[in-house]
């Protein structure tokens, strides 16, 4: 009896093992294939990459492009959502940590926050298209966008 476990334990180490091999190489693998893409991608674009491309305005028709418009409108859309989403959360974190009282109200508070990190995030940009784009006119704008991300 004892001899089986003690051979039972041996092989389940050996197999614990060559699982923690398999799965340390799986990843390895993964991290060295996403790094070769992103030096083939930064090798290929050196020579697109420059002062001007960073800084020029945007004109596609004429063959110029540059990134200044997008780095710039990242910002504005990241910075605008912090704005509009952290008081809306710490406020709201608060409430349920310290005076909201158990009951129905705060089961279904807490169900519906849990059921809103369950939807994909393309259903989100639907419902902000659908309210703050059509509904409330706000046209395609930052202010549509930081408060769908925010949503």
């Amino acid at each position: 009896m004892i001899v089986q476990s003690v051979k039972a334990k041996k092989r389940r180490r050996v197999k614990d093992g060559a699982l923690k091999i398999l799965i340390w190489a799986s990843a390895l693998f993964a991290v060295g294939m996403m790094a070769a893409i992103g030096i083939y991608i930064l090798w290929n674009g050196r020579p697109h990459i420059i002062g001007a491309f960073f800084t020029d305005p945007y004109r596609p028709g004429l063959g110029q492009t540059c990134i200044r418009p997008m780095i710039v409108s990242t910002l504005a859309l990241t910075g605008l959502t912090i704005l509009i989403a952290t008081p809306i959360g710490i406020l709201a974190a608060v409430y349920l940590a310290e005076y909201a009282k158990k009951g129905r109200v705060l089961s279904i508070i807490r169900f519906a926050t849990e059921s809103l990190a369950g939807i994909p995030s393309i259903l989100y940009g639907l419902f902000g298209f659908a309210l703050f784009v059509t509904f409330f006119k706000l046209k395609y704008s930052i202010l549509a966008g930081a408060l769908t991300l925010s949503v």
